[in-house]
């Protein structure tokens, strides 16, 4: 093998090392940010953001390793998988009664405060 392929994989190596580097500390970063008393959408962006940049750490440390589900279809499968397993099936009728309770407590809610849209722009 000539110097300059083996010098190829060792650059390669080192490339794959200090992005891996990067991304810990991104993971490090958004994990640091989280905190319960934010509010729900900060809260989900640093986690999906913290569990992106894991998801690269694992990719460029073990590429052989799958760190998670990699197309849509698959997703969508087993986030369905988890919804059945937490909660009831939608087309049952547990699950229809679970849904309506749900929607009347959110609809007691919106009345109760109103338009949060419509308020929010009132105080601008």
């Amino acid at each position: 093998m000539r110097w300059w392929r083996k010098a190829g994989f060792v650059s390669e190596y080192l490339r794959r090392q200090k992005q891996a580097k990067l991304y810990e500390y991104t993971f490090q970063l958004n994990i640091a940010l989280l905190d319960y008393k934010t509010e729900q959408s900060t809260f989900d962006l640093h986690y999906r953001q913290a569990e992106r940049a894991r998801n690269h750490m694992i990719e460029c440390v073990m590429p052989w390793v799958d760190a998670g589900p990699k197309s849509l279809r698959e997703s969508l499968n087993k986030m369905r998988e988890t919804y059945l397993e937490n909660f009831a099936d939608p087309a049952s009728p547990e699950g229809e009664a679970a849904i309506a309770k749900q929607i009347g407590k959110w609809k007691e809610r919106r009345k109760q405060y109103g338009n949060a849209r419509r308020n929010a722009k009132r105080f601008r």
